[in-house]
């Protein structure tokens, strides 16, 4: 290939793939609005695996695309064809009924990755060569396109971000019409790309284009019941797209209130409050309210609350007569929203002794130097999907190490206050704070001194409905007479007592069994009550062993790669010995490169939230280092000349070590940099992960080159075989991150790749197949 064609094929690499990262991106945050967060990672990554099924596609046909006047051409209709199924996808997603919602979500979001995978496995055929270049420019526009989606999502929303990216993805037209020097491709390539940008430009101004919540009433979202329901008279009133969430406003029948909705669930109120705190004494009665009420009886100068959302928790701490109140929200829409109906909820987040944050509760807390009287968390969930689907949902609100950072940063007689869902979550923070105090040293019995359970329900017509209950755990044991305090607030609001030391503890006992350990109440019970932990984040995973849809998606993905990906190379294969691989060899190593990549991109991202305080910043950073030391050890890649799969080994052996010495060295560098800035946190996570990312980078295009010594009719084969295991990697991830925690996730990955430096290093290469068939 000439020099003068690299650089525009090169840069049509580069927008590809920076478009199929923020595509894939923006499909999370659209589908999350729409589906349940499960469904969002079922639907994406059986989409992505379209990815995979373009490269099979390319090596099905690759005989009918030879010359590299013919293969610039289907790149160029290749290129059309993506920006105009991206737009094309984004209509029919959101014009979809729910009648067979998750079929036609998926066959409708695979089709411009199968165009993207066509297109990329098809440049890494036709120009193997470059493939370190090529290489470059994928993770390249990866990295890019990561950046620039949070840009994009914070600036645009989610819907105009998927328009933006076709007109990005058109891009890649004008770069083949450079190398081609065809005026036919650079005309067609000018007038797609000014329609699809204009599109854009006047949905951005008219929103022709949104969610149309009538069609999905049956997906169980509370803002799609809400707005369809007759007796509530509900309407959007407000709306913000962001990084996050998707942040609706609601109002209806009733005058005092409004509704923010994060991504269609986690509805929290709005109170109309006018400043007077008299006109809030209904509020008493909330459960909510009881600690701040139970609290008049010992000190609360100092409140914490953790996820605010519409700001009643606040006014709830202020009606109870807290001095000082701290905030942190991690939704910016959240905030936004209170903000902009400020003269409705009486601006209550500008008080004098209110403070907002923005950012993750669980990494504020760990970076504050403060001793509060309540840690408050109420209903501290959202039906919201992050970045990478699954593995970014749950956070580290609820694990072990949590409640350990909540005790700590209370003062001695301070209280963690939890208002949680129902039963379920009710044991499994009981099960958690028990297995906090006994690390501690208290035996269970002098555990449960320090707790005290409220239920939410009060309703005398199912007195074992468990609806709304409220945990509290003290720092220090409750005495005889707080808990008769206890007891006497709970009467006087009307509550019903589950749990008081000394003076009330059968219902509590009616839920687990009298004198039973925490081990057999674990274990008897029909759900998954094992405490969650930081290495293992999943406190609303109650399923036991590996969630049934994780399982169905590993299988679905499975298949696929053994239907489409695995055609018999029996016929193919040559006699292996120490000078030449089969094929077996490389289908091998490719699929190894894509899980094992995958496992430690996964686990590093989610081992950097709580460093950088919030998910898309952890996601951001994280997978740019990744991404952009990958292409420059792509680069590097090059100068690997000799002995081509003896240093292949080295650098997979030299990975795997990296990979060790980060298990051991990360807590320390993560704790003792953390009350660093956020710029300087973001900077020293890039500096620990990047070299990583330039050693992952290697192998990839290296094994291209060997690949194409002895099977180049294959090199789309592998391509693709890569990319769809990326995706079973992914999922391996998370399902090893559910057993056994994130450490083993990356374990798993250091050990793939020590598989291939074992496998590879006594392959001394110095034969192409040509030669040892002549002989």
């Amino acid at each position: 290939m000439e020099d003068e064609k690299t650089f525009p094929l090169l840069g049509s690499v580069f927008i590809v793939s920076l478009s199929v990262l923020m595509f894939e991106v923006t499909l999370i945050r659209i589908f999350s609005v729409i589906l349940d967060y499960h469904f969002v990672f079922l639907i994406v990554s059986l989409a992505v695996l379209g990815l995979g099924l373009g490269g099979a596609f390319i090596h099905r046909i690759k005989q009918s695309i030879t010359g590299e006047r013919k293969i610039l051409k289907v790149l160029f209709f290749l290129s059309l064809l993506l920006p105009l199924s991206l737009i094309s996808s984004l209509i029919l997603l959101l014009k979809a009924s729910t009648t067979g919602t998750l079929v036609i979500y998926y066959f409708t979001g695979v089709v411009p990755f199968l165009f993207a995978g066509m297109f990329l496995s098809l440049v890494f055929t036709g120009f193997t060569r470059q493939s370190n270049k090529i290489y470059f420019a994928d993770l390249a526009g990866a990295a890019t396109g990561c950046l620039i989606v949070i840009l994009a999502l914070q600036l645009w929303g989610a819907i105009n971000t998927a328009l933006l990216v076709g007109g990005i993805a058109s891009l890649s037209g004008l770069f083949l019409a450079l190398a081609s020097k065809r005026k036919i491709f650079m005309g067609s390539t000018l007038i797609c790309s000014s329609f699809l940008f204009l599109f854009f430009y006047l949905n951005l101004n008219f929103k022709h284009i949104d969610v149309n919540f009538s069609l999905h009433t049956s997906l169980g979202k509370s803002l799609f019941t809400s707005l369809n329901d007759p007796d509530r008279e509900e309407r959007i009133v407000y709306t913000d797209w962001n990084a996050f969430a998707r942040t609706d406003v609601t109002e209806g029948k009733d005058p005092y209130v409004k509704w923010i909705y994060i991504d269609g669930g986690a509805g929290s109120k709005m109170l109309k409050f006018d400043g007077d705190l008299h006109k809030l004494a209904p509020l008493v009665e909330d459960i909510g309210f009881f600690p701040f009420y139970q609290g008049r009886q010992g000190r609360k100068d100092k409140i914490l609350i953790i996820g605010p959302g519409g700001g009643k928790d606040v006014l709830l701490a202020l009606l109870g007569g807290a001095k000082e109140i701290t905030a942190v929200e991690i939704n910016p829409g959240s905030v936004k929203a209170v903000e902009k109906f400020s003269s409705f909820n009486g601006n209550i987040y500008d008080f004098r002794n209110v403070k907002i944050f923005i950012g993750d509760g669980r990494s504020f807390v760990k970076r504050s130097q403060e001793r509060y009287d309540i840690i408050y968390l109420s209903l501290v969930y959202t039906q919201t999907a992050s970045m990478l689907g699954y593995s970014l949902v749950e956070n580290y609100i609820f694990t072990k190490e949590a409640f350990v950072d909540y005790l700590d940063h209370l003062d001695e007689d301070g209280r963690v206050v939890m208002l949680l869902h129902d039963s379920r979550d009710l044991m499994k923070a009981f099960a958690t704070a028990i297995s906090v105090l006994e690390d501690k040293g208290f035996n269970p019995e002098h555990a449960s001194k320090h707790m005290v359970i409220i239920n939410g329900f009060g309703g005398k017509e199912d007195a074992d409905l468990v609806q709304m209950p409220l945990f509290i755990l003290k720092k220090s044991p409750f005495t005889r007479e707080e808990a008769a305090v206890v007891l006497r607030t709970a009467l006087v609001l009307k509550k019903r007592p589950l749990f008081i030391p000394y003076v009330y503890e059968e219902g509590l006992y009616s839920l687990i069994g009298r004198k039973m350990s925490l081990k057999e109440v674990i274990s008897r019970s029909a759900d998954n009550l094992k405490p969650a932990i930081d290495d293992s984040p999943f406190f609303y995973n109650f399923d036991k062993g590996v969630p049934r849809l994780l399982g169905i998606l590993f299988l679905i993905s499975l298949f696929l790669a053994g239907t489409f990906l695995i055609p018999s190379f029996t016929r193919r294969r040559l006699e292996n010995s120490q000078t030449v691989p089969g094929i077996f060899h490389f289908l091998l190593y490719f699929t190894c490169l894509g899980v094992g990549f995958m496992l430690i991109e996964i686990a590093l991202i989610q081992k950097f939230i709580l460093f950088l305080g919030y998910p898309t910043l952890a996601f951001s950073v994280t997978l740019f280092s990744i991404l952009l030391g990958g292409g420059f050890g792509s680069l590097a890649s090059n100068f690997i000349q000799k002995r081509l799969t003896r240093k292949i080994s080295l650098v997979a052996l030299s990975i795997a070590i990296m990979i060790v010495a980060y298990l051991f060295g990360l807590p320390l560098l993560l704790d003792k940099f953390l009350s660093f800035s956020i710029l300087a946190r973001s900077l020293i996570t890039m500096a620990i992960i990047f070299p990583l990312g330039f050693l992952m980078g290697i192998p990839f295009p290296t094994g291209l080159r060997v690949l194409n010594n002895f099977f180049p009719e294959d090199i789309a084969w592998m391509w693709a075989v890569n990319a769809v295991m990326s995706v079973v990697g992914s999922i391996l991830a998370v399902i090893l991150a559910i057993l056994f925690g994130f450490t083993w996730a990356l374990l798993a990955g250091a050990l793939v790749y020590i598989w291939i430096f074992y496998k590879f290093h006594s392959l001394d290469i110095i034969k192409t197949r040509e030669e040892v068939v002549d002989k």
